[in-house]
């Protein structure tokens, strides 16, 4: 998932790729480092794009309750 909260998304598809990289050169210590990165930011970015569209649908609820 790339979802770009504070660049987090473009951090972890670069982890990603450097785990890629290192499984291809049989360095499965260093792939399995990175791997574990890029997982640790994906999650990162998937609880605060969950957080970020929570609040925008609260927001919308209260400004057209409000509205009426």
């Amino acid at each position: 998932m790339f979802c770009n909260i504070c660049c987090l998304g473009f951090v972890a598809l670069v982890y990603s790729i450097k785990a890629r990289d290192r499984k291809v050169l049989n360095d499965m210590g260093g792939a399995s480092a990175y791997a574990k990165t890029a997982k640790q930011y994906n999650i990162a970015v998937s609880i605060l794009f969950g957080i970020c569209i929570g609040i925008m649908i609260i927001s919308v609820i209260i400004t057209s309750a409000s509205a009426r």
